[in-house]
């Protein structure tokens, strides 16, 4: 084989799966990233090669120069690919004049969409179909043999397929976005092309005067030294079968492990991108070696089995390491020196481990079964009839991986399946060999070992859901709770695996929590004022919404919030049923909003649906997943938000949640600039004042926190209940929520690029982000700024609250917020707000010395004095020493709490320190114990806690008259630090 053609064939395998993803993501675009959607995508591209590869194989009889062919169609491939973006404009029109108003449509819909997308993709992949057989014709008229032949190409092809999807993935999508590498790769097919043409016209050419109309003999084009076997009877449709269900089985797998291991790696761009890049390597390495072995091999069909029957032992043993990889992954990303590239290679590791053995024996399956076939007609001919059948069972193994297994019998069921069958058609084939060489018996009795093999599949115990749901591949989570991740997360309550996720709800100390794909997407407690807020914010800034729209059921709560408000209708659109399945655990804080007449479901892809209908609405709540997740990425861009701009009535608003954690400031930044690059208004909330989450409001109308429509909201008794779960007792506990508007955006965020379709940002920042913050969130100086300004963000975008300034100080202070505090209440002050101010910012230094204890208690007495003259550091190791100390008295856990304190370890502070509280008679005697609660708890991210409980300690410290004396600070000890 010529080098410059393997060079071409192997680039050739490199743009044509830079084209799959990249014309995926398009289409994703247009349809949405749910598994129908996908699937029909994914099906027509298959359905094209197995045309292409089909139709050429019935005309290469008739074809003199086979390579000249390949190079026309390697340039159709890149001139029809430069013209993608412009067929994409039509396929949003056809889109929405075929959004069906009702579900009884879905069908007819469903149709148009193949035939739309089948119109766009089967031209160019029927043109990437043809080119493996046309080349292998060319190949074989030089004098190869079938397996050799075939098994390099092969090879050849699936490593540059290796080659396009780790550059795609990891670099030209980041760096040069969608449309430039689709016209870098088009450009690369058309310079190959020419290439061929100009240097190797001739090559692979028929004599004409050996020129035939019907297909060549039976021994044509086999002028190698074929090693002589004669089975009994012409395996040939065996073979083609073998190989389709082979490529369908093969094909199921990859879903099915993708599935598998997003769970461990996370739901990314850059892990969906590792797992394909480590299963075609297999294949590209298993054929290249097949392809030195399968021509001398003269039993051929034989080992065809054994390959099948050691694939799915071997897979088997992969997919049953599954569950034991978050632990793994776990031990590596506690390194603080752990840098992306090692975290790339543990990534790498982790799946090949789990796919390498077994698609390495996969990849020679075709090689063996080119070579059993023993090509008459030609063996570009038989690589067609072959690739075509290979191709066919690949379609039908992921359209019934995603939408049949999956979702019937869950992933580790499938991939058991898949491997139960990779050995079950093996030992097929290894009895039906007659001419072996082996005894009926050794026959029989190798297939009925293999069979044993496949029955173990099935008593081996499932997968762990609990430790396989971990989620380590959140860094910050793995170095927070450690080893302890299992018991923090709880008791598995709920497990299915949906057609686009898999959802899980464990409980954990009372606290419910919504995972999917193993990141915690909801909870019971901690995002409760996330989830309420997010439902009624924006009702409450517009006024009197009757329409609304939410993308994104979580747990339920969000839809709950709204239906407690006066809305009319309420369209719900979640992508994956199992987690509106999952709300049931939730009924408690979600009051069961599936129940309420007035909300309609819609599983589809929220931004399919905003796209695609004319429909409008008053308010519109977009709560996805995180922005670095492959699907909810495209909920982030500036094309999406312009969607949802065009589908709010006049006036309407928009809300957007954005996290502050795990992301860089460049992202942060880009998704704020994004959003005030649509909105011509903007009002930006925080979830809870020491929240890390966001909220985005836009409309096209000027927008105001008024305060009568607040206290309108908060009027209703039953609606309480829902500001209570935000944390929000009172009006004026919102306003130290409001951040800033547009205004400020635009000021202070500054310019620099927006996230967008093409360049999807954010997307590929935030894979990286999970580990560069997974220690602490990202310096944004932006916010830093607005200590002590907060008066003006108030003053500026709301209404009614002039003569709030006291509640309103009170409202900051309960917010942590004490510097806005001060200057909201002016010069003067309330005493009582003024001395817990004091108290709060003061330095600690509050004795906490029982001198009782202290002359009683020797091993008191020396941890105290450890604490008092060498530090925390010491007294705490001390006071491990001392085995129950912290358990003897309230003295006790005052001191155990105090050093616990200034170790920074604030629960364990606040536990011990709520313990001595609750003996009223220490705690009144000691107002150290009231003291460091309230600073702990205000420094835990509970101010408005604290704040009550220093109130507490000041009106008692009033009544004796000791609240302006000094001395009160001593306690008991004249000695106090």
């Amino acid at each position: 084989m010529p080098l410059l053609l393997a060079i071409c064939f192997f680039a050739s395998g490199a743009t044509g799966l830079v084209f799959e993803v990249i014309w995926s993501r398009l289409l994703g675009q247009v349809f949405g990233a749910t598994t129908p959607a996908v699937a029909t995508t994914l099906s027509c591209f298959m359905g094209g090669l197995a045309i292409g590869a089909h139709l050429i194989g019935k005309v290469m009889h008739r074809i003199r120069r086979p390579a000249v062919w390949y190079a026309v169609f390697e340039a159709c491939i890149g001139v029809y690919a430069l013209a993608i973006p412009s067929l994409l404009n039509f396929a949003i029109t056809v889109q929405r004049n075929a959004w069906p108003a009702d579900d009884s449509k879905f069908i007819v819909y469903s149709l148009v969409r193949l035939a739309v997308v089948a119109a766009i993709l089967v031209p160019p992949s029927a043109f990437m179909g043809a080119t493996f057989p046309l080349l292998a014709e060319a190949i074989a008229r030089s004098g190869w043999g079938p397996g050799k032949t075939v098994g390099m190409l092969y090879g050849l092809n699936t490593l540059g397929a290796v080659a396009g999807a780790g550059s795609v993935g990891f670099f030209l999508l980041p760096w040069l976005g969608l449309n430039l590498t689709n016209q870098l790769a088009a450009g690369l097919d058309i310079v190959l092309a020419l290439i061929l043409v100009l240097l190797l016209p001739r090559f692979g050419q028929r004599d004409p005067t050996q020129a035939v109309l019907e297909p060549p003999g039976p021994q044509e084009n086999q002028r190698f030294d074929e090693p002589k076997f004669i089975p009994e009877s012409d395996p040939s449709h065996l073979l083609i079968a073998v190989v389709a269900i082979s490529g369908g089985i093969a094909m199921a797998l990859q879903v099915l492990w993708t599935r598998g291991l997003s769970m461990v790696l996370g739901a990314s761009t850059y892990a969906f991108t590792t797992i394909l890049v480590v299963f075609l390597t297999g294949l590209a390495v298993g054929s290249a070696v097949a392809s030195l072995t399968a021509d001398r091999d003269r039993a051929p069909t034989r080992r065809l089995g054994l390959l099948l029957v050691l694939a799915g032992v071997f897979g088997f043993l992969g997919t049953r390491a599954i569950d034991q990889m978050p632990h793994w992954l776990q031990g590596f990303v506690v390194d603080p020196e752990l840098t992306t590239l090692g975290l790339n290679m543990v990534h790498l590791s982790l799946c090949s481990l789990t796919m390498l053995p077994a698609t390495l024996l996969l990849g020679a399956v075709f090689p063996y079964v080119v070579r059993g076939l023993r090509p008459s007609a030609g063996l570009g001919a038989t690589v067609g009839e072959a690739y075509a059948a290979n191709t066919i069972g690949a379609i039908v193994g992921s359209a019934g991986a995603g939408f049949f297994l999956i979702p019937l019998f869950g992933v580790y069921n499938g991939l058991c399946m898949g491997h139960t069958l990779h050995i079950g058609l093996g030992v097929l084939l290894i009895v039906r060999e007659r001419q072996s060489g082996l005894l009926k018996e050794s026959r029989l009795s190798h297939g009925f070992l293999a069979l044993a093999l496949a029955g173990t599949i099935w008593i081996v115990p499932p997968w762990d859901i609990s430790r396989w749901s971990l989620g380590m591949f959140r860094v910050s989570v793995a170095r927070v709770f450690g080893e302890d991740a299992a018991q923090v997360f709880g008791r598995l309550l709920y497990h299915r695996d949906g057609l686009a996720t898999t959802v899980t709800v464990e409980r954990s100390d009372e606290v419910t929590l919504l995972k999917v794909n193993g990141k915690v997407d909801a909870s019971s407690h901690g995002d409760m004022p996330t989830q309420v807020l997010s439902g009624l914010l924006p009702l409450v800034l517009h006024g009197s919404a009757d329409q609304v729209a939410i993308i994104g059921w979580g747990s339920g709560v969000t839809a709950g919030a709204t239906l407690s408000m006066p809305v009319k209708r309420v369209k719900m659109i979640e992508i994956e049923e199992a987690v509106v399945d999952a709300g049931q655990f939730f009924a408690d804080v979600n009051q069961s909003p599936e129940n309420d007449q007035r909300m309609q479901i819609i599983y589809d892809d929220g931004r399919n649906v905003m796209q695609s209908s004319d429909e409008t609405f008053d308010v519109i709540i977009s709560e996805p997943s995180n922005p670095w997740m492959s699907g909810a990425a495209a909920l982030f861009t500036e094309e999406f938000f312009q969607i949802l701009k065009g589908r709010l009535k006049p006036g309407g608003v928009s809300l957007q949640w954005i996290q502050l954690y795990e992301l860089s400031p460049k992202a942060i930044k880009s998704l704020l600039r994004t959003y005030a690059s649509v909105f011509e208004e903007i009002l930006v909330f925080s979830a809870h004042p020491t929240s890390n989450d966001i909220f985005l409001i836009g409309s096209s109308s000027k927008l105001t926190l008024k305060r009568d429509a607040l206290l309108q909201a908060m009027s209703s008794a039953a609606r309480m209940h829902w500001f209570e779960a935000a944390k929000l007792p009172e009006p004026v506990d919102l306003l130290p929520r409001l951040i800033f508007g547009r205004d400020e955006i635009v000021t202070w965020v500054g310019e620099g690029p927006l996230n967008t379709d093409d360049n999807g940002l954010v997307e590929f920042l935030g894979p990286v982000d999970l580990l560069h913050y997974a220690d602490s969130n990202a310096e944004l100086p932006f916010l830093d700024v607005l200590d002590g300004r907060r008066q003006e963000m108030v003053d500026k975008y709301t209404y009614g609250w002039a003569e709030e300034r006291s509640a309103m100080a009170w409202g900051m202070a309960r917010a942590g917020r004490y510097e806005d505090a001060r200057s909201m209440m002016g010069d003067v002050g309330d005493p009582d707000l003024l001395w817990i101010l004091d108290r709060m910012e003061e330095s600690a230094r509050v004795s906490i010395l029982d001198e009782g204890l202290s002359e009683t208690d020797p091993a008191y007495r020396q941890v105290a004095e450890a604490m008092l003259y060498e530090g925390p550091k010491v007294a705490e190791q001390k006071l491990i020493q001392e085995e129950g100390l912290a358990n003897r008295s309230p003295g006790h856990q005052l001191l155990a709490g105090y050093i616990e304190f200034h170790m920074e370890d604030l629960s364990a502070s606040i536990t011990l320190l709520q313990r001595a509280a609750k003996d009223v008679a220490y705690r009144e005697r000691m107002p150290a114990v009231d003291y460091y609660l309230a600073r702990a708890l205000a420094e835990w991210g509970e101010p408005a806690e604290g704040l009550e409980v220093m109130l507490r300690l000041g009106r008692r410290l009033q009544r004796s008259g000791q609240r302006d004396q000094g001395n009160w600070m001593r306690g008991s000890s004249s000695r106090g630090r």
